[in-house]
């Protein structure tokens, strides 16, 4: 008689993979949930109204300050960006580079997103770079203005 099969093998966890099991567990959390996203048409508004405009070469971000747990994404992609099967494409791109550096951001913000022209055009490294410079305007600290007379 020979050996068994192989899918009746079973397999031992090594060292290694317990290790590697350990490191897992200590990354930080890279999901989207419900709570990280703007769900409300009134929360929209007040990032719109009260919050500040930064444009960069592929992205328009308003961003507001709140005092939650830690920052929301809202989209906003109009239907000059293309049809469905393209609006979904620059989604999924915005919400993927949000989901990998909301770890890093520097505090709670409110943001809402949307394209400008010739989004399609660009890559993720554009997307990327867009958020970079988000992140460094939000901690960069403006002087105060001087008092008017």
């Amino acid at each position: 008689m020979g050996s068994a099969p192989a899918w009746q093998l079973s397999v031992a966890v090594t060292s290694s993979e317990k290790e590697e099991q350990l490191v897992e567990k200590d990354l930080p959390d890279n999901t989207f949930p419900k709570s990280s996203r703007l769900l409300k048409s009134s929360d929209f508004k007040e990032v719109f109204r009260k919050g500040r405009k930064i444009v960069t070469h592929t992205l328009v971000f308003h961003v507001l300050k709140t005092n939650l747990s830690g920052p929301r994404l809202g989209l906003a992609v109009s239907r000059k960006v293309g049809k469905a099967v393209r609006r979904n494409k620059v989604k999924r791109r915005i919400r993927e580079v949000f989901r990998t550096r909301k770890n890093v951001f520097p505090a709670s913000y409110d943001l809402v997103v949307y394209p400008r022209k010739g989004v399609l055009e660009k890559g993720i490294e554009d997307y990327c770079e867009s958020f970079e410079i988000l992140m460094t305007r939000l901690n960069r600290t403006r002087p105060e203005k001087p008092p008017r007379n």
